[in-house]
C-alpha cells in the first residue's frame, strides 16, 4: 500500500468533509466519523492492519452520533464493533496456523445458511429492543445492526464473502441517511459501497495469487 496514495486520500477526504459539512449544517463529529469512516475501510480493503485502529476511533465517534440522533440500535452496534475491532486486530495478527498472520479465505457453501438464520433470528430479537427505546424505523435499524455485525464477524475472520455483506448493508443505509437529512453519512456510506466493491476484488486477487 502506498503512503503517498494513503496521504492523498486523507487529503481527500478531510476536503470533502468540510465541504459537506458547510453545504449541508453537518455536525464536527459527523464530519470525523466520515474522515476516519473513509480512512479505515480503506485500509480494511488494502489489507492494511492499521485497520483496526482507525476503525476503533470511528465507532466511538459514530457511537455518540446515533445515540444522539435515536438511533439506539445502531449505536450498540458500535460498541459491539469496539470490542470486535480490539479481537479482529489480534486475529489478523495472530490468527492464522501456529499464531501467524492471518489469510484470506472463503465461507464453506453451507455456511451462508448459519448466516441467514442468524440474521433473521438476530433481527426478530432485536427488534422489540429498538422499538422499546423509542427508536426511529425500528425493523431497519436492527435488520442492519445484525447485517453488519455478521460482516463484521467475516472481516475479522477474513472471509473474502464480508464484503458481499457490506455490498447489502451499505445499500440500504445510503438511502436511509439521505431521508433523515444525514447528508455526510449518506455520501460516506455510498463510498463505503465502492470501497466494499474494491475490497471484494483486491481480497479475491490476493486469494487466487495464494491458489
Amino acid at each position: 500500500m502506498s503512503t503517498s496514495r494513503l496521504v492523498a486520500l486523507v487529503f481527500l477526504a478531510t476536503s470533502a468533509g468540510l465541504t459537506l459539512r458547510a453545504q449541508y449544517a453537518g455536525s464536527w463529529l459527523e464530519f470525523a466519523g466520515f474522515v476516519t469512516g473513509i480512512v479505515g475501510v480503506y485500509l480494511v480493503a488494502n489489507e492494511s492492519i492499521w485497520n483496526w485502529p482507525v476503525g476503533i476511533v470511528n465507532v466511538s465517534i459514530y457511537a455518540v452520533f446515533f445515540y444522539l440522533g435515536k438511533f439506539p440500535a445502531d449505536a450498540g452496534l458500535q460498541i459491539f464493533f469496539l470490542i470486535l475491532s480490539i479481537l479482529g486486530w489480534w486475529s489478523w495478527l495472530k490468527g492464522g496456523t501456529d499464531q501467524t498472520e492471518l489469510s484470506v479465505s472463503t465461507l464453506a457453501p453451507r455456511s451462508w445458511g448459519f448466516i441467514l438464520a442468524a440474521w433473521v433470528i438476530g433481527t426478530a430479537i432485536c427488534y422489540p429492543v429498538a422499538k422499546g427505546l423509542e427508536g426511529k424505523w425500528p425493523f431497519w435499524d436492527s435488520f442492519l445492526t445484525i447485517g453488519s455485525v455478521l460482516a463484521q464477524v467475516l472481516v475479522n475472520k477474513k472471509k473474502l464473502e464480508n464484503w458481499l455483506l457490506w455490498i447489502a448493508v451499505n445499500t440500504c443505509y445510503v438511502p436511509i441517511f439521505f431521508y433523515r437529512g444525514w447528508y455526510m453519512s449518506a455520501v460516506l456510506y455510498f463510498i463505503f459501497w465502492c470501497l466494499a466493491i474494491a475490497g471484494f476484488v483486491n481480497w479475491r486477487r490476493t486469494l487466487l495469487s495464494k491458489a
